[in-house]
């Protein structure tokens, strides 16, 4: 099994090298956010010393990119694009399982959805340059100091340590993300100014699951165009529960009451099933 061919190399040495670039990354990012908030701050996955992130990302990077070593312009224009692009689809996962990004360019110019930025483009570009000029030649040396025996133990207390502190996290932001009490579900919904009330209507033929699952996927679209106005405070209440969002009797929401008052039809006899939604936001 170790000896694997994976980028150029075998599975024990990538898996050394993930290691260490996230034990880098966290050294790094934690050395940073301390000196930006003035006091020590730990930037690791949940509690562990290391950050996925950046191994993933340097990974990435380096096995998609090696045919162009050497090729400095080349290789700095396709590290910026390709870092960029994984930059966004990470903070597109982290939003789905987690509810949060943990970084935040909204005040960043020339930034998209907050996630992505010219700057840090411009800086992806310079430091695929650093890990092809050096850095990636550093972990190499540094995975072959210490015996393999130990960087087979070392890989299996790490995979141990990513499996706990991801399970507890993921846990964590769900139960932060869902509030325990349906009075706590009232009265965060209340809070909010206005509600859009989205109705789509499915013919009794077709099938129940795959209308009510598109009827989500609508409202969750829609989420996204107001988020992109400038809306960017929402509460969801899906068509049944739907990802992290709960649906509108768990806000004690009652469907016909609600169609009543913005007048729109719930429970008839024309052999029809309607779907409700709402996307409460402020002004």
């Amino acid at each position: 099994m170790w000896t694997h061919a994976v980028y150029g190399t075998d599975l024990y040495h990538f898996i050394q090298w993930f290691i260490l670039y996230s034990f880098m990354g966290w050294v790094v990012e934690s050395i940073y956010m301390s000196f930006c908030n003035r006091k020590l701050t730990n930037r690791g996955f949940a509690f562990s010393p290391f950050c996925p992130i950046y191994a993933v990302g340097a990974l990435s990077v380096y096995g998609m990119l090696r045919p162009l070593a050497g090729q400095y312009v080349v290789l700095y224009l396709a590290g910026a694009v390709l870092a960029t692009t994984l930059e966004y689809i990470t903070a597109v996962l982290m939003r789905n399982l987690f509810g949060q990004v943990w970084w935040d360019y909204t005040e960043k110019p020339f930034n998209y959805k907050g996630v992505i930025c010219l700057e840090s483009t411009i800086a992806w570009g310079f430091y695929t340059i650093f890990m092809f000029g050096f850095l990636q030649r550093f972990v190499n040396f540094v995975s072959d100091r210490y015996s393999v025996r130990f960087g087979r133990d070392l890989a299996a207390v790490v995979v141990v340590i990513y499996t706990f502190d991801f399970s507890l996290h993921l846990f964590k932001a769900k139960m932060n993300r869902m509030p325990r009490k349906v009075e706590e579900m009232k009265e965060r919904a209340l809070n909010y100014e206005k509600t859009l009330v989205l109705q789509t209507t499915q013919d009794s033929l077709m099938d129940y699951k795959k209308a009510k699952l598109a009827h989500n996927r609508l409202t969750e679209q829609l989420a996204e165009k107001m988020k992109e106005s400038g809306k960017t405070d929402l509460l969801i209440m899906s068509a049944g529960p739907y990802k992290h969002n709960s649906c509108m009797s768990a806000y004690c929401v009652d469907a016909q009451k609600m169609a009543d008052a913005v007048g729109m039809q719930c429970w008839t006899n024309d052999g029809k099933f309607r779907y409700f939604s709402q996307i409460l936001f402020r002004e």
